[in-house]
């Protein structure tokens, strides 16, 4: 409780009308502004502004490159630990990991003949069956092969897009010259290309011959060869579409990313339709001839039994499960997974697009973890520690509404901000509230010391002199001077009086002396 004293000691009082007081007699009485000292409670605060962060921040990249199939993520959007957010296409990765599991079985059953020499007796009414099943698929690979490569021969080598046959550029030299621009390595496609179609024709026919052949009843031997020729024939095919295909794309893509304008639209679109369709079709023959041949080799004749032959059978299973364990590697690197919780802030490509590798495609903050960053001046550093609480207000809801939050961390180097060294100090939040997002300014009440039933006067009443503080008591009229020792600065301007002063006393806070 404030009050101001006035001590009147033989003064007389003129007035002087409108204009004031004319005093005679002594000087005018000194004004005191004092105040009753009673126990009270006090705080001492640390008051700083920060900005609420996400505890993570992260930009996603994949291992791998490849051509988006699927991106189900949004921006803005909240996604649990693992979800999918992008997945490359994987034809070729699930091939291997199809090859690979072949290739491990194979080795599994070739160890398991070793140890079983009864099953060894069983292996040529095997084969003979396993024959059969090959041939079977070679018959539908030679049924619809040849319409293939006569449609590659004109999606490739036709002339549809330069509209002339003069200028000797086909097709797939039209694709190249535009993405050269962009991308040289496919500079030598066209003749890669080229070259690989003749080689594949020139083996159809002697391919096709091997499988009439072994139709016809030929040897086991005729047959074995008919479906590895076959094999190789299918194979080399995949692998050709693959190759053209992956222009055309590269060239879809550019054309959509930088809105140029593709001449002759309806044709590339053709093309593109017409070497999906092929691949899916020759893919398949290839999966199914590979496992007809992995289990040709698997079974293929007896041979005296050894140790070592045991031996070398586990170590090929060994490198078999390596290989397979890392087919499936590769195949799920094609996979983008959220690895925590997470809102999604950024996505950088699109459906369709080329990605590389280790590029940044998308960039994500932790869902529910988000924490309050500030920088403490190194004056107030000495007062905080871990574990104070603080009261918070974001000046995007008003001071009306106080979240309670405690301090985590604090970096134990300094920052220089302006000229002023601090240290950033970390608080987090003791609920989750769906209003507390990333990036809100912060006003911030740190607790760091609290004290009851003190005694305590403004800070402003305690008087330095000589080495030793004191404070001067009004006491019916008369000022004395008391020494005092102080403790704990409250950040309502007051200080503690530790001894020195009692309850009810009236200390005088201004004087005009």
């Amino acid at each position: 409780m404030k009050k101001k004293v006035y001590i009147l000691i033989g003064i007389v009082i003129i007035g002087l009308g409108a204009g004031g007081w004319f005093y005679f007699g002594r000087t005018k009485p000194p004004v005191y502004e004092s105040v009753v000292v009673q126990p009270t409670t006090l705080v001492q605060e640390v008051n700083v502004t920060g900005n609420i962060k996400p505890s993570r921040d992260l930009n996603l990249s994949l291992k791998r490159s490849g051509q988006i199939v699927s991106l189900p993520a949004a921006v803005g959007q909240t996604v649990p630990a693992g979800a999918l957010l992008l997945e490359l296409e994987t034809s070729d990765e699930k091939r291997t990991v199809a090859e690979a599991e072949l290739a491990l079985a194979s080795a599994k059953l070739a160890l398991d003949k070793l140890l079983n020499p009864i099953k060894q007796q069983a292996t040529a009414d095997k084969l003979k069956l396993v024959y059969e099943d090959g041939l079977a698929t070679a018959a539908t690979v030679y049924a619809n092969l040849y319409q293939i490569l006569d449609d590659l021969d004109d999606i490739f080598f036709g002339d549809d897009l330069s509209g002339s046959s003069t200028n000797n550029e086909n097709n797939i030299q039209y694709y190249v010259d535009i993405v050269d621009y962009y991308d040289p390595r496919f500079k030598t496609v066209p003749a890669e290309l080229a070259m690989a179609y003749r080689q594949i024709i020139d083996s159809y026919g002697p391919a096709l011959t091997e499988y009439q052949t072994a139709r016809r009843g030929g040897a086991d031997v005729t047959a074995e060869r008919a479906i590895l020729t076959t094999h190789d024939l299918v194979k080399n095919t995949a692998n050709l579409i693959k190759s053209g295909r992956d222009v055309i794309l590269f060239f879809n893509d550019r054309s959509i990313a930088d809105s140029w304008q593709v001449n002759k639209a309806v044709i590339v679109s053709g093309h593109l339709a017409d070497l999906a369709a092929h691949y899916a079709t020759v893919n398949g023959y290839w999966l199914d001839l590979l496992a007809t041949v992995n289990t040709i080799k698997a079974e293929h004749g007896a041979m005296e039994v050894t140790d070592l032959d045991r031996e070398t059978a586990r170590l090929e299973i060994k490198q078999k499960e390596s290989a397979l364990a890392e087919a499936w590697a590769r195949l799920d690197d094609s996979y983008l997974r959220a690895p925590f919780a997470a809102v999604i802030t950024k996505i950088e490509p699109e459906i369709g697009e080329l990605v590389t590798a280790n590029s940044s495609v998308l960039t994500l903050i932790s869902a529910n973890q988000l924490l309050l960053e500030t920088n403490v001046p190194e004056a107030d550093l000495a007062k905080i520690k871990i574990g104070d609480p603080a009261q918070v207000t974001l000046d995007a809801y008003g001071a009306d509404l106080v979240f309670a939050a405690q301090v985590s961390a604090i970096d134990p180097a300094a920052t220089l901000i302006d000229g002023v060294v601090t240290y950033r100090t970390t608080l987090r939040f003791l609920k989750f509230d769906p209003r507390i997002k990333s990036g809100l300014t912060a006003e911030i009440n740190i607790s760091t010391a609290e004290r009851s039933a003190v005694l305590a006067v403004p800070e402003r009443a305690v008087i330095s002199r000589g080495g030793r503080k004191f404070i001067r008591v009004l006491t019916e009229g008369a000022v004395t001077e008391q020494t005092v020792q102080t403790g704990l600065r409250g950040s309502d301007g007051r200080v503690e009086i530790t001894s020195g002063l009692k309850p009810g006393a009236e200390v005088i806070v201004f004087s005009p002396d």
